[in-house]
């Protein structure tokens, strides 16, 4: 009798997970993340996409071309007679988390088919790395400029040693969590698999929140502002000396973009890039603002998710740029 009780309270267990799940997913609670573990190799110390394969993003199904760069599909090929763009970034720019189409590369892609777009992004890159990425592609076919986008965890390269009274008390209590192996394998797991899970761990973590903050501390830094010069110098300089333009699009957290938190304290990181960029005489564009005044301004992210676009986020920022970068009037 004891254990025919045990079996039934385990078969309504799982029926009241899967039942849950199952909700979490019609109703799209969250999004899924992760990726698959052959879509990053590490290549002469720098971590590169796997060239020519199809992996998995965020669920969402990718594939790389025979540079290692996100592309549309298999197989995809280049016009050797196109002049070309380099985009440059972590990702946010790769489009983690919706259909290559539906991402601002490729929306740029499809509408400027007489120029073709490199999409070498790659999730956990900084600026630390994309010096390395230019001078690496710098021979790509007819190449004329560099886009980077630049969000505020390409400063993540900075170990900055924060002082216990300055970490959020969101922080301190999940890094305990991240520090424990096993809970850290069961979030890879569950973060890829279970859309209930992220909806649940997006309520209580408040993964926004919590990203903002830790990058926030970074930017507290007396000296940040020296040591991103130093670092985005090295970019122009490598972009001067191969003839390239260089044009940096800098987007915010989501965090940042709330009703409440849209204001000097909340964008200082974002002051401290864009005094900057025009120090160094770098041409720019700040959509901060603009996803601030959007009408639902979190509609521009991933749900649950610290900085990562939407495909909706991604249709904003293609229409910006068609506005911004004035040489595609020319195509």
């Amino acid at each position: 009798m004891i254990k025919k009780l045990f079996f039934f309270n385990i078969i309504i267990f799982l029926v009241i997970i899967f039942s849950l799940e199952a909700i979490a997913r019609i109703f799209h609670l969250a999004d899924l993340a992760g990726i698959s573990e052959n879509l990053i190799i590490v290549d002469k110390n720098i971590q590169t996409n796997a060239p020519n394969i199809e992996a998995i993003a965020f669920s969402k199904k990718v594939f790389t071309d025979k540079f290692g760069f996100r592309a549309p599909n298999k197989n995809f090929t280049y016009n050797e007679s196109n002049s070309s763009v380099l985009i440059i970034g972590d990702s946010v720019s790769f489009g983690v988390g919706v259909e290559e189409q539906n991402t601002f590369v490729g929306a740029l892609r499809n509408n400027f088919e007489n120029l073709n777009f490199f999409n070498s992004s790659v999730s956990g890159y900084n600026l630390k790395i994309y010096p390395e990425i230019v001078k690496k592609n710098k021979n790509l076919s007819a190449l004329t400029e560099v886009i980077f986008f630049l969000t505020l965890n390409d400063l993540s390269f900075e170990k900055t040693v924060f002082k216990e009274n300055e970490i959020n008390q969101n922080i301190k209590f999940f890094n305990k969590f991240k520090s424990n192996r096993y809970f850290v394998k069961l979030n890879f797991f569950l973060r890829s698999k279970s859309v209930f899970y992220m909806w649940i761990k997006g309520i209580i973590s408040k993964p926004s929140e919590r990203h903002f903050y830790h990058m926030y501390l970074m930017y507290q830094d007396v000296s940040i502002s020296e040591k991103l010069s130093k670092e985005i110098m090295k970019l122009k300089k490598v972009t001067e000396k191969n003839n390239l333009k260089l044009s940096i699009i800098v987007l915010p957290y989501e965090f940042q973009t709330r009703v409440e938190n849209c204001n000097s304290y909340f964008l200082k990181p974002q002051h401290k890039i864009r005094n900057t960029l025009i120090s160094l005489n770098i041409k720019f564009m700040d959509y901060t603002e603009i996803f601030c005044s959007y009408e639902k301004p979190s509609v521009l992210f991933l749900k649950h998710d610290p900085v990562h676009l939407s495909p909706e986020g991604h249709m904003l920022v293609f229409n910006l740029l068609k506005k911004d970068l004035n040489y595609l009037a020319n195509y």
